[in-house]
């Protein structure tokens, strides 16, 4: 995306995200079907779905982040355990690429944590400053639990810990659900959330960019602390634009500014525009920072 010389940006260069090396191809199915016909299987054939015959995937990204030597990518995944109207199809994977888009490793999450799947997965992803681990945030919380997963994945052993994230409570006079929608690395395991609901226009309240710290020693199953940085909302009023759903890109970059970004869905019954703004050097990293370990 070239935002130097255009006013609205615009997309220069894509590549499409293949399974050239039948990487995600595969992967082992999980999962079963209940016997009450509740459909809790991730099947060979869910897999195979997944892979066109060009090898181009079929894949509900919902993060990336570029890193040395390609990208991290996140799919949410799709069906909830145990609710017969919404059968397993895919589960919430990361997927390491190389530069060109190749597929090089796909990481499924735990089985217990897969068995408590619910269809709001992953909704994000980052990297550590040292790239050894992936921070994935999960849109909803899963199964029972209050709120939902931050995910960090080492990329050294191979291992996920998971801390929780602190919701805010809905607001808007219509209620409906808040959840992350994406997370940034700011260094020094400093890491930007947006948070919202699902509203829009004059019935959306929580659109919010907060701080969080996940250092590489944080406590498995810790409750994270959060700062605001930015209420979205207020500032959005003031220009005279809608207030959109669905604000589910954040970016911090080297220079120091926030890029955020909409979905719009297709244009299925919400606003055509795809915004793309540069919030400018909005952030500030606290004089307190937890130091991110060596790999380990």
């Amino acid at each position: 995306i070239d935002t130097s010389g255009y006013s609205p940006a615009m997309i220069t260069n894509a590549m499409y995200i293949t399974d050239s090396n039948d990487v995600l191809a595969a992967v082992q199915p999980r999962g079963t079907v209940t016997e009450d016909g509740v459909d809790n299987e991730f099947s060979a054939e869910d897999i195979a779905e997944m892979v066109n015959d060009d090898k181009t995937v079929n894949i509900d990204q919902e993060g990336i982040v570029a890193v040395s030597d390609g990208f991290w990518i996140a799919t949410e995944g799709s069906g909830t355990i145990d609710d017969p109207k919404r059968p397993i199809k895919t589960l919430s994977l990361l997927f390491k690429t190389d530069k060109d888009g190749v597929i090089e490793q796909v990481v499924t999450l735990p089985d217990e944590v897969n068995d408590i799947q619910l269809r709001f997965g992953f909704e994000g992803v980052t990297a550590n400053d040292n790239e050894d681990r992936v921070i994935v945030a999960f849109q909803r919380a899963w199964g029972s639990e209050n709120n939902p997963r931050i995910g960090i994945y080492n990329t050294v052993d191979g291992t996920w810990k998971f801390a929780y994230y602190p919701l805010d409570a809905r607001e808007s006079q219509l209620g409906g659900w808040v959840g992350l929608s994406d997370i940034s690395n700011a260094g020094g395991g400093n890491y930007l959330v947006l948070e919202r609901d699902n509203q829009g226009g004059l019935d959306s309240v929580i659109k919010r960019i907060y701080h969080i710290n996940v250092g590489n020693d944080i406590e498995d199953g810790a409750t994270l602390e959060k700062t605001l940085v930015l209420d979205l909302a207020d500032l959005i009023k003031t220009t005279g634009a809608p207030l959109y759903e669905k604000l589910e890109g954040l970016a911090y970059t080297p220079e120091g500014n926030v890029w955020l970004s909409v979905d719009n869905d297709g244009v299925s019954e919400v606003p055509g525009e795809t915004q793309l703004w540069n919030l400018g050097q909005i952030y500030t990293a606290p004089s307190t920072e937890s130091v991110e370990e060596t790999s380990g």
